[in-house]
């Protein structure tokens, strides 16, 4: 026999048409169940673009960063072979103070200036610490600031020499994660693009030519 719904050929003594998906109840057929689907022009939903939760976190610790750099704001820096205090303590703060809170909101928010601003910002703390780097006066200055130049006086033989060692290895490997966590953004791109709108000039072809 054939399915009074689909025409295909079913047995005989069948209730359910594996084609269709017709039932036979009490002697009588019924038609197939019908699954809703998506109305017709209506769009998906857009896929949740693949890093984004490690991303907005990343935004959440640099404006975390940010408050603690605003807390800090007279705390003395070393600049130039000594440590400065005064208006320039104040203004090297504050300028960590407004990077660190525009890529926090840059990486939360997903927007196409916040993919840049990570590199921006990447360039400029590898600058500020190669000049560091750099500045041996400076690094003698910052130890004898913070206390650690006195262990020499504890007996504890030339620590002074050991601490700039680590605080270069430090230093270096902080600059690494930078580039490494610029490197990650750059292979969480996509990300950046799906916090555009779709009709706004970043979202159109030309827009998505940062993405490389």
């Amino acid at each position: 026999m054939r399915c009074p719904y689909c025409a295909e050929e079913i047995q005989d003594a069948a209730v359910l048409c594996r084609f269709c998906g017709a039932r036979k109840e009490d002697d009588a057929w019924q038609p197939p169940t019908v699954v809703p689907g998506p109305r017709a022009g209506a769009a998906a939903p857009p896929a949740k673009p693949k890093g984004a939760l490690t991303l907005k976190a990343a935004g959440a610790m640099f404006a975390c960063s940010a408050l603690f750099d605003l807390i800090s704001i007279t705390t003395p820096v070393p600049l130039f072979g000594a440590m400065r205090g005064g208006a320039v303590a104040v203004i090297y703060h504050a300028l960590y103070v407004a990077l660190l809170l525009a890529l926090g909101i840059g990486l939360w928010e997903g927007k196409r200036w916040g993919y840049r601003f990570v590199f921006v910002a990447t360039a400029f703390y590898t600058l500020e610490r190669g000049l560091f780097l750099l500045d041996e006066q400076g690094q003698r200055a910052y130890l004898e600031f913070s206390g650690a130049s006195q262990l020499h006086d504890l007996g504890l033989g030339d620590t002074e020499g050991l601490i700039l060692e680590v605080m270069t290895l430090t230093t270096a490997a902080m600059v690494l994660s930078w580039w490494l966590f610029a490197l990650y953004v750059r292979a969480r791109r996509d990300y950046f693009q799906a916090g555009t709108s779709a009709g706004s000039p970043q979202s159109s072809p030309r827009g998505r030519e940062f993405a490389g």
